[in-house]
């Protein structure tokens, strides 16, 4: 152990130790070259290991300090240094003020509000997204409260990388198994090679701790987690839903990427609608009157065997993770997976034909439908690229048509953040009020980072506008206040679009049809109050021009298809491409649309 004013590498002077865990011991210095810095030493000491896990430990150790040094993520411990010295190792990394989650669990045993714990989540998610989107992937497997730090500011930082490991394809095991029991899938024990699925499976059961208040440490059997509701009435159902999915045993049964878990607790998953079909009065055989048949045989053979023996204690079944029931009978889940059962065949006593059956087709009356209700989740769209949140209002009702509303995508104008901004909180108080039953994703700022600055492009020197990947997208985009590289090193580099591209893609994938809104400012008098469609690179796209051409009657604004100068790599043209409807709205900087307006440009488009 190290005492205080011992002195490194002739510049690093040790103040205390501030932290230690499976991997080593961390302490506070001072960086002598940089008066006045502080950083965080990470040492890890080889002789007090069994002879036989010295090399391995040793690998971690070099592999966590090559690999953290080469990352730029703000949910990451920027490395600056490391260096053997005294028969030990260590890591000089940047000090972060805050505590660990497994101090703030200790400060709230029943767990956390759901909104505080989602917003830890969120920013979780983003950062195990770019590091399983690294080449190779990069799967962290020690994913528990004690590896992760708050910070003052309420960010959330991944630390402890001692186990974190390349994912190599192919290969069928890992080669040591590591990780915390409680929070490590089943593969880490050997079932199999970890993977991306395998950091899904813990931080599944981080936020069902984060929620509950549960340790899954001390639970007799680790991979039997009760349900979230049952310990805490107040998990929003969408909630408990997703980590059910993602703590599934079976990897495959799991979230299979970090975009379908962060869809999942936006939005919830997509329901499945079984209709009835209509009775039909040809001569040929119905099948749907041989299942009804069946079904009704088997709830009078249940009702007659509940009826002949005494109660016994009820058992609750498990709903398949997927909501789809498979055709040919029901399913019962175990674990990873599900077996089907046949339902039994109905046959009729010896020497009696069965008699014909007309199939009735009973409509449900207007008190018996269920009435839909709108939700509101305040849950973030994700983290900006200085760990901002991107905030981001859902409301109404996730199956209807869908609005997604951008404000403010390029930093230097906030006013356009404002315009949604009332628009949220008018829908925040009364979800009941979006048209048609309809669904409203509203994101006041895509650009929180250059807000701050009062700046049009993000930390990384990019305008979110010209990051998308369309036909025309360019490095070197074009606009006013752009340097080179303003479209970003690639499409979709940047994290702000990356999280709005999920959302929107998510939604198509569902099935639900989705309109894209961008609200721009200007102070160029020429080109305010106008409405531009998405386009592609052939020409204008028919959807977009459609809704272009209704929000513009509603505002009173005037239809343009281009703009004075090459906008390239644009949303709006991205969407088109995707043959999602688009439109921008440009209005004069600080006068644009009045509240009232917007609930009518909603209302027109969802109705």
């Amino acid at each position: 152990m190290l005492t205080t004013d011992t002195i490194l590498q002739g510049r690093y002077r040790i103040d205390r130790q501030i932290g230690g865990g499976g991997m080593g011991t961390v302490y506070l210095a001072e960086d002598t070259r940089l008066a006045g810095h502080q950083c965080a030493l990470k040492e890890m000491s080889p002789a007090q290991l069994p002879a036989q896990d010295r090399n391995w430990a040793i690998t971690a150790f070099r592999q966590e300090a090559q690999m953290l040094a080469n990352m730029n993520h703000p949910g990451l411990i920027h490395v600056t240094d490391y260096f053997p010295e005294f028969g030990n190792w260590y890591l000089v990394m940047d000090f972060v003020q805050g505590q660990t989650l497994e101090d703030r669990l200790q400060q709230m045993p029943r767990g956390l509000p759901s909104n505080v714990a989602l917003s830890y989540v969120t920013q979780l998610l983003n950062v195990l997204d770019y590091l399983h989107n690294q080449t190779p992937p990069v799967i962290f497997r020690d994913l528990k409260p004690a590896n992760v730090m708050v910070t003052t500011g309420d960010e959330i930082k991944l630390i402890d990388f001692g186990i974190a490991r390349f994912f190599k394809p192919g290969q069928a095991h890992n080669t040591v198994n590591l990780g915390t029991p409680g929070y490590a899938s089943p593969e880490h024990g050997g079932q199999g090679q970890t993977d991306a699925r395998s950091d899904i499976y813990s931080l599944g059961v981080l936020l069902h701790q984060l929620t509950t208040g549960y340790d899954p440490v001390s639970a007799a059997n680790p991979f039997q987690l009760p349900a979230a509701r049952s310990l805490n009435p107040n998990v929003p159902p969408v909630v408990e839903t997703a980590i059910q999915r993602a703590t599934q045993l079976s990897p495959t049964q799991r979230f299979q990427t970090i975009a379908e878990f962060r869809q999942a607790l936006l939005t919830g998953p997509a329901r499945t609608v079984v209709v009835t079909p209509p009775p039909v009065t040809n001569s040929r055989p119905n099948p749907w009157m041989w299942i009804a048949l069946a079904l009704v045989a088997v709830a009078a053979m249940t009702l007659f065997a509940v009826a002949s023996v005494k109660p016994a204690t009820t058992i609750p079944t498990a709903v398949p993770p997927t909501g789809i029931m498979p055709s040919g009978g029901t399913t019962v889940s175990s674990g990873g997976g599900s077996t089907p059962i046949a339902p039994p065949a109905v046959v009729p006593p010896p020497g009696i034909s069965p008699a014909p059956v007309t199939p009735v087709h009973v409509t449900p009356t207007a008190s018996e439908a269920p009435v839909p209700q709108p939700i509101v989740d305040d849950t973030a769209l994700g983290q900006s690229v200085d760990g901002r949140a991107i905030r981001m209002l859902s409301v109404g009702y996730p199956d209807g048509p869908t609005v997604v509303m951008v404000g403010s995508i390029e930093g230097d104008q906030a006013d356009t953040s404002s315009t949604v901004e009332q628009l949220a909180d008018y829908y925040r108080a009364q979800p009941d009020r979006v048209p048609n039953q309809g669904m409203l994703y509203l994101i006041p700022s895509l650009n929180p980072d250059g807000n701050a600055r009062s700046q049009r492009l993000n930390s990384h020197g990019v305008d979110l506008n010209r990051n998308w990947k369309a036909a025309n997208w360019i490095q070197n985009a074009k606009c006013p206040g752009c340097g080179s590289g303003a479209g970003g090193s690639s499409p979709f580099s940047e994290p702000e679009t990356t999280a709005l591209r999920d959302l929107i893609t998510s939604l198509s994938a569902r099935g639900v049809t989705v309109y894209v809104v961008v609200l721009h400012s200007t102070v160029n008098d020429s080109a305010r109050d106008q409405v531009f469609p998405g386009y592609t690179a052939s020409g204008i796209h028919g959807a977009s021009e459609n809704l272009t051409s209704r929000v513009g009657a509603v505002l009173g604004y005037s239809y343009n298809t281009a703009w004075s100068y090459d906008t390239n790599g644009e949303l709006i043209g991205w969407c088109a491409e995707q043959e999602i409807p688009s439109v921008d709205i440009v209005s004069k900087k600080s006068s644009g649309p009045a509240l009232s307006q917007m609930i009518d440009v909603v209302a027109e488009i969802l109705r």
